[in-house]
């Protein structure tokens, strides 16, 4: 008999390093992103009206297959949306699209951009959270 595989909705990758960490969901809602937030020991505070507009229009719209941005307001953690769990090329690599924003997210908060257009610590950020969210889904 098969093993019936768990659902994955949500990763969470840390980067001790930078002191910052990357939560990818998958279709979950904002109240949801939101839950797990403040479960993670993000302050409920960060989550203002403000905040919530953008990510509410593009959870609700359906052009949008994924965002990155803060995770609560002025927090430096990382939320990726993506609006369906990939499971062919196409959609992993809206995901990979998305992880790449969270790298750029993460590089700006740090002040990583020194004039170089080659940036390796942006590069091994990649490909750390490519790794560690493709263990997951694999």
């Amino acid at each position: 008999m098969r093993k019936k595989k768990k659902t994955v909705n949500f990763i969470k990758v840390g980067l001790p390093l930078y002191r910052v960490s990357v939560a990818v969901f998958f279709g979950v809602s904002l109240d949801g992103i939101i839950k797990e937030g403040v479960r993670g020991g993000i302050d409920s505070k960060k989550f203002t009206e403000e905040w919530k507009k953008w990510p509410s229009e593009q959870i609700s719209g359906t052009s949008c297959t994924g965002f990155t941005m803060e995770y609560g307001e002025g927090n430096k953690d990382v939320l990726v949306w993506i609006r369906k769990k990939p499971q062919k090329l196409s959609e992993y690599a809206v995901l990979y699209h998305e992880l790449y924003h969270a790298t750029d997210h993460i590089a700006d908060s740090r002040d990583f951009y020194t004039g170089d257009k080659i940036s390796e610590p942006r590069a091994y950020i990649f490909e750390y959270l490519f790794m560690e969210v493709s263990k997951v889904l694999w």
